[in-house]
């Protein structure tokens, strides 16, 4: 009986001895430690060295997923950062709105353009900040859906009260179910460029009265009579109509 208690003794510590190795390699493994490598247990039993082998794949495939893992975070952070960067320091000013068309993101260049402070213009329409109605009426709640403006200048109110002319890029925007989930735009402040242009076109204007009218009596010229003359005559003849000339 007691060689028989013996065998039976040493057939179970041969079985569980290793199986307590395995178990607290396990319970490190649940703890997150995943470096821990799985001790050889020199069991003669074919399941334990099985479990032991799957033990040690595991361990070492999910330390290799974490360390692939942490790099892939490391590289978001960095994109995250020179991203971040880049907005903050761009001259336009990017915007976004929510699908009721109110201000839900802005960068810092907002405020150098419009004056206004990025926090108090959160939560506010983004049609309050534009000038005309024909523009104001393109960021209407039921008309962002549909948005899609391309360089297209507009006059915008800043902090001063004064209107400054922008051109704005702003499109619809939409998830995964094409759902509409409001709008992504940017502008810049092109006022400089618009009073010069309104200059130059107020320029030749007045260059252009000057050609065509008496310097003494301010009443046409000759040259205007004949720009009028080129006009009206193929006109009178392609409609066969008569043309009356008076001095």
């Amino acid at each position: 009986l007691g060689i028989s208690l013996g065998i039976t003794y040493w057939v179970i510590a041969g079985f569980t001895t290793p199986l307590k190795t395995l178990v607290s390699v396990a319970r490190n493994l649940g703890r997150g430690n995943w470096q821990e490598g799985v001790p050889k247990t020199e069991s003669r039993y074919d399941e334990i060295q099985e479990l032991e082998s799957a033990l040690n794949e595991g361990g070492q495939l999910m330390a290799s997923q974490i360390a692939s893992l942490e790099k892939t975070q490391i590289r978001l952070q960095s994109s995250e950062t020179q991203l971040r960067t880049l907005v903050n320091n761009m001259r336009e000013a990017l915007f976004e709105l929510d699908e009721e068309g109110k201000v839900c993101f802005l960068n810092p260049a907002w405020l150098q353009v419009t004056g206004f402070g990025i926090s108090e213009s959160f939560g506010k329409p983004f049609s309050k900040f534009l000038v005309h109605a024909e523009d104001r009426v393109l960021f209407e709640k039921d008309r962002l859906h549909v948005l899609d403006i391309r360089n297209r200048e507009m006059e915008m109110i800043s902090s001063s009260e004064r209107r400054i002319w922008v051109e704005l890029d702003a499109h619809a925007t939409f998830d995964a179910e094409g759902q509409p989930i409001g709008v992504v735009g940017r502008f810049q402040d092109v006022s400089q460029r618009v009073e010069l242009s309104e200059s130059l076109e107020r320029h030749q204007q007045e260059l252009y009265k000057i050609s065509v009218t008496d310097d003494l009596t301010g009443l046409y010229n000759r040259r205007h009579f004949d720009q009028i003359l080129a006009d009206l005559l193929p006109r009178a003849m392609n409609e066969k109509k008569p043309l009356c000339l008076v001095l």
